[in-house]
């Protein structure tokens, strides 16, 4: 019985640790920031994201129905892929990646459960090529999911002001992006494209790179509906279980395989 009751216990701390509040972390270049989102509630701080960018809304979101303890926001204009990566990573221009904004953050400095990683246009800007733009995703993905946490990719956007080859490529990189990660991929692109053009929706579009505050809500709305908080980490299938009884104590062991 006292073997049955410690093994009952275990299980219920396994089921209960589901329930528990999450931290979001949010890393990215300038949409992730607020850019376009308006009014900012501390003009004096430009790195203060706006209540009304996507990820102020899902915090409040998350937060008003008991889910998430907060969500904190590493989102930094003019940042690429490359200033995501963990810390120690080589740029192509030979500088290493050492910011407080990355993944090695969200991770040990923040303790995240869940990082969200969106850098939608700068890597075509600097171009940079979509071979090093999924390979770095990639690497942020890896490192968060090794660290037994929760990642969701982004995907591009569209950027008005880029030239039309540049724009393609953000439609391309899309699609990549897209079949790389599937189910914890993110469509930041179709709801705020323009039909049958690869600008910014002029309902959404804010200055050409960004979008305003009911393009922030699409994009809100998009990591709202992929129930983000909600996702669990890779399941475990358990391929064996043993209790066995050592004096005043019982000893569990089990192995498992991820799925």
């Amino acid at each position: 019985m006292r073997q049955l009751l410690l093994m009952l216990c275990w299980i219920g701390l396994v089921g209960s640790s589901t329930a528990q509040h999450k931290i979001i972390v949010a890393i990215g270049s300038s949409t992730t920031a607020g850019q376009g989102a308006t009014p900012n509630p501390n003009p004096t701080n430009p790195n203060d994201p706006p209540d009304s960018c996507w990820a102020s809304i899902l915090k409040r979101y998350y937060k008003n129905l008991g889910l998430i303890d907060t969500l904190i926001n590493l989102g930094r204009s003019g940042t690429t892929t490359y200033d995501g990566m963990p810390t120690g990573t080589v740029r192509p221009d030979g500088t290493t990646v050492i910011t407080q904004f990355n993944v090695t953050a969200a991770l040990q400095v923040y303790h995240a459960d869940i990082v969200t990683v969106n850098y939608p246009t700068n890597d075509v800007g600097f171009g940079y090529t979509s071979a090093q733009t999924l390979s770095n995703l990639q690497t942020i993905y890896n490192t968060v999911v090794s660290a037994g946490k929760i990642c969701f990719i982004t995907t591009t956007q569209p950027r008005t002001s880029f030239t039309t080859e540049q724009k393609q490529l953000l439609k391309t990189e899309r699609n990549m992006i897209l079949d790389r990660f599937g189910h914890q991929a993110l469509n930041f692109y179709n709801g705020i494209v323009a039909a049958d053009s690869l600008n910014i929706n002029p309902v959404y579009n804010y200055d050409g790179t960004h979008v305003n505050n009911a393009g922030h809500r699409v994009l809100f709305g998009v990591a709202r509906d992929s129930n983000v908080v909600l996702s669990s980490p890779l399941p475990i299938i358990m391929t064996a279980f043993t209790a066995v009884r050592q004096q005043q104590r019982v000893v569990l062991t089990w192995t498992g395989t991820g799925q």
